[in-house]
């Protein structure tokens, strides 16, 4: 009786890893590739990029009327807060509307408590209050849009 083993995969050399970089709007991925490996510093580890499926985003610009409305609801709803341009990490259409010049703007409403509400989670909550606050502020900010 013999017992065929079966021949041994090739091993790899050195180890690899895969980035799913959140590119800032107005960078490049040669620009983003060139950061990572500068702050890599090893000549020996090579940073490969690997093509988007989406466009990259584009910043919308910083227009007083939708900031303007948007801050004087916020000071009546939400005294002490701030309107203020961030980066969105997550996935929303303006990603691929900035391709066509038709500028996004994303304002919250909904603000979490230190531990993420739970966000994503089975947890996932908020607070009934923070629920109504937040529509009677979108409702406002609608209307002082569209009286424009």
């Amino acid at each position: 009786m013999s017992v065929n083993n079966p021949p041994r995969p090739k091993a790899r050399s050195g180890a690899g890893t895969n980035l799913n970089c959140r590119i800032m709007p107005g960078e490049t991925l040669e620009g983003t590739a060139d950061a990572l490996a500068a702050a890599i510093g090893n000549p020996k580890i090579r940073v490969t990029i690997v093509p988007p499926i989406r466009p990259l985003a584009l910043s919308a610009p910083l227009d007083p009327r939708i900031l303007g409305p948007a801050q004087k609801l916020a000071d009546r709803y939400f005294p002490g807060m701030t309107v203020q341009p961030i980066m969105q990490a997550g996935y929303i259409d303006a990603v691929w509307l900035g391709t066509v010049n038709i500028p996004v703007y994303r304002v919250p409403w909904l603000f979490l408590e230190p531990d993420g509400n739970g966000m994503h989670g089975l947890n996932e909550r908020v607070r009934v209050s923070m629920l109504y606050e937040g529509r009677d502020y979108l409702h406002d900010l609608l209307k002082a849009y569209a009286t424009q």
